[in-house]
C-alpha cells in the first residue's frame, strides 16, 4: 500500500534528483536503472524479490545502500524513543499513583486534567511550543540538532531533551490514566503496592509496547521539527523527495519494529497478570 501510495502520488524521483533541465537521455538512464520505466506492479515484485535476499536497494537521490541510510538513522531514533519514553515512565507512573490513592481530591483533578491535555494536543504541536518557550525565549537549550552519546554525552543529552520531551508528553499522559482502589485498614504504602501498581503494571507494560510502537511510527515530524537525525525524518525527507526504496526501507524496519514491540509487551503483560496468561 505504502509504494502504491507514493508511486501514485505526484512527483518525479529522477526529476528531483536531476532537476527540470537535466538532459532527457540522462533522465532516461537513470529510469532504467532504477527499473522505474516498469510498470508498478512489476516493480514492486522485483523489489519485493531483492528484499527477500537481502537486497535492500540504492537509493534514488544519493546512491548510497538503503539498508546502510535505515540502520544510520535508527540509533538516533532509538536514543530518542528511549528518552521519551524514560521520560514518560518516571514521570506518569508515579503521578498515577498519586492520583490513585487520593481519588476525587484536588490532586486528582489536577493530574486527571494534565492527563487529557496531553492526550489531547498532538506532538508537534508541543514541539513547536517547546522551541519557542525554551530556545528562542528563554535559550536554555538548542532548537535542533544532535549530538553523538558516545562522544559528547553532555552535549546530546542537551539536543535530546526538548524532542523526547514533544514525543513523550502524549505517553505521559496515557501512562497517568492508573485507576485502582484503597484496601481499607491496609497501610498506605502497601496498599500502593499490592492494591494499585502491581495490578497495574500489566495494562501499563502492553499500554507503553503500543504506544512504543506508535513513537517509532510518529517520529517524523518531531524530528523534522528539531533536526533529529532520524528514522523518522529519514523517512520524511524521502517522502518528498519521491526516493521509493528509502522509504520501503524505513516503513519495512519501523513495521517490523513495531509488530515486534507489540509482540514482547503483550508477553511481558501476561507474565505480570496471571489472568491474561490463564485466558490466553
Amino acid at each position: 500500500l505504502t509504494y502504491a501510495l507514493l508511486a501514485l502520488a505526484p512527483g518525479d524521483p529522477v526529476v528531483a534528483r536531476l532537476g527540470i533541465e537535466a538532459d532527457p537521455q540522462a533522465i532516461a538512464a537513470l529510469r532504467r536503472a532504477y527499473a522505474l520505466d516498469q510498470p508498478l506492479l512489476l516493480r514492486f515484485a522485483a523489489w519485493l524479490g531483492h528484499v527477500v535476499r537481502g537486497d535492500f536497494g540504492r537509493s534514488i537521490q544519493t546512491g548510497q545502500p538503503v539498508w546502510a541510510l535505515v540502520t544510520a538513522a535508527a540509533g538516533p531514533s532509538l536514543a530518542l524513543t528511549a528518552t521519551a519514553l524514560a521520560g514518560a515512565l518516571l514521570l506518569g507512573v508515579p503521578l498515577g499513583v498519586l492520583a490513585a490513592v487520593r481519588p476525587g481530591g484536588a490532586v486528582d483533578a489536577g493530574i486527571s486534567a494534565a492527563a487529557v491535555g496531553a492526550l489531547s494536543l498532538p506532538g508537534f504541536w508541543w514541539g513547536v511550543l517547546l522551541v519557542l518557550g525554551v530556545s528562542v525565549r528563554l535559550r536554555w537549550l538548542p532548537a535542533s540538532g544532535f549530538a553523538d552519546f558516545a562522544a559528547a554525552p553532555l552535549a546530546a543529552l542537551r539536543h535530546v531533551i526538548l524532542p523526547a520531551m514533544a514525543l513523550g508528553i502524549g505517553l505521559t499522559g496515557s501512562t497517568i490514566r492508573v485507576r485502582t482502589a484503597r484496601a481499607k485498614g491496609l497501610p498506605l504504602a502497601r496498599v500502593v503496592w499490592l492494591h494499585a501498581l502491581r495490578p497495574a503494571l500489566a495494562p501499563v507494560v502492553a499500554l507503553t509496547g503500543a504506544e512504543l510502537a506508535t513513537l517509532l511510527g510518529g517520529v517524523a515530524v518531531t524530528e523534522t521539527v528539531f533536526a533529529w537525525p532520524g528514522l523518522g525524518k529519514l523517512l520524511a525527507d524521502a517522502i518528498f523527495a519521491r526516493d521509493y526504496p528509502v522509504v520501503q526501507g524505513a516503513v519495512l524496519l519501523t513495521g517490523t519494529a513495531a509488530v515486534a514491540i507489540n509482540l514482547t509487551a503483550d508477553l511481558l503483560a501476561a507474565a505480570l497478570d496471571p489472568r491474561a496468561r490463564d485466558s490466553a
